[in-house]
């Protein structure tokens, strides 16, 4: 007998109440579970809630992140505001702390005139009192004359209140204009000067298609680049990255094998048609120069892996699926929450009820298997 019950203990049904939209985005992600190696129980799940206007523009949402060992549900919410050109001017995080939504991260932009050109970006956090904004840091921009940028210099606030050199990193670029390098240089103030910190290398496919991306270190005794971890692409014949292999250096300074993750998509629906958190675990990089893994289309679920070096095998360690609904639909915790749906028994084997006595009459369910797979959907 299938057992049923991998959505229903969190994300029972998806509700829909679908309305135009003019934005490019047809779907958007609702969810995200993390099982175990089994793929049956559950250990972490995220939620999304988003306000995205006509234009297809991300304007607020709210991520529910919901460890089941700890019990422990965390409410981050995030707010974005725009100037006349469309160019993002602030972004705050908020936390929901002792029943209210507490600012605590803010970050300000601000753009070289009558352009779309990123200047300068600085960061805000809240003292740990909760109290006052404190300037954290501060990002400068430089393009050369055909506007493409070239360097970034990071500076920190000390405790008086004065900004101090901290790195500075150079790109490199291809043909097709992707970066291949960034160089990180650190300042030391004994020597009024920077010096030589950390390396990012970066390969494609025919200079467009990401294929992986290395570390080094600047060794200063022996002046020279020590690679330190390495990532490796594997692409489909749609140019999805379907698995990632992660290599980091062992005790004997080898490169070797240390995890893995694999990737399966719907290609029926183009990445660019839908919306997502600006972070989204598992597939997403806070570095915003390069995009870390390469999709074109929807990614449904993925499988991490860990490396055994003694059998030299790959060992399941968890799985991943993703869950998405039409733009305009009301799903999810928050939705089975307000709409008090009940869904019985649970976990289930041959079959499962479901209690929508106070849903409107449009309710529709719909049911997933691990693999992102619609199993069932009422008429």
């Amino acid at each position: 007998m299938k057992k049923i019950f991998l959505f229903i203990s969190f994300f029972v049904a998806i509700i829909s109440i679908n309305a135009q939209n003019k934005s490019a985005y047809i779907e958007k992600l609702d969810s995200i579970i993390e099982y175990d190696f089994n793929g049956i129980d559950w250990e972490k799940s995220w939620y999304y809630k988003y306000n995205i206007d006509e234009n297809g523009v991300f304007h607020n949402y709210k991520e529910f992140y919901f460890i089941k060992s700890e019990n422990k549900l965390q409410r981050h919410n995030f707010d974005y505001q725009y100037d006349s050109k469309g160019n993002l001017t602030t972004e705050s995080q908020s936390y929901f702390i002792n029943n209210n939504w507490e600012m605590v991260y803010k970050t300000d932009y601000f753009y070289i005139k009558d352009t779309n050109l990123l200047l300068e970006k600085i960061q805000y956090r809240k003292d740990d009192n909760l109290e006052n904004f404190l300037v954290n840091q501060k990002v400068v921009y430089h393009y050369d004359t055909n506007d493409v940028l070239i360097q970034t210099t990071d500076s920190l606030l000390n405790t008086r209140d004065i900004f101090l050199k901290y790195s500075t990193v150079n790109y490199t670029y291809n043909n097709a204009g992707n970066v291949i390098q960034k160089t990180e240089l650190r300042w030391k103030e004994f020597k009024n000067d920077y010096d030589l910190y950390s390396k990012y290398e970066y390969t494609y496919l025919n200079d467009l298609f990401p294929l992986g991306n290395s570390k080094s270190i600047w060794d200063v005794d022996s002046k020279s680049w020590f690679e330190i971890n390495r990532q490796e692409f594997h692409l489909d014949a749609k140019l999805n990255n379907i698995a990632v292999i992660f290599y980091g250096v062992d005790k004997d300074s080898t490169m070797v094998p240390y995890s893995k993750t694999e990737f399966q998509f719907d290609f029926n629906t183009e990445i660019n048609k839908v919306a997502f958190p600006f972070y989204v675990p598992y597939f997403s990089n806070y570095d915003d120069t390069y995009n870390n893994y390469s999709f074109y289309n929807k990614p449904v679920c993925l499988k991490n892996y860990n490396y055994e070096r003694n059998a030299k095998e790959w060992k399941i360690e968890d799985s991943v699926v993703f869950i998405y609904t039409d733009i305009n639909t009301t799903s999810g915790l928050l939705g089975l929450q307000q709409k008090t749906t009940k869904a019985y028994p649970n976990p289930a084997t041959d079959f499962v009820n479901f209690d929508l006595t106070n849903m409107p009459s449009t309710t529709e369910v719909q049911i997933f298997d691990i693999n992102g797979k619609q199993v069932l959907k009422t008429p």
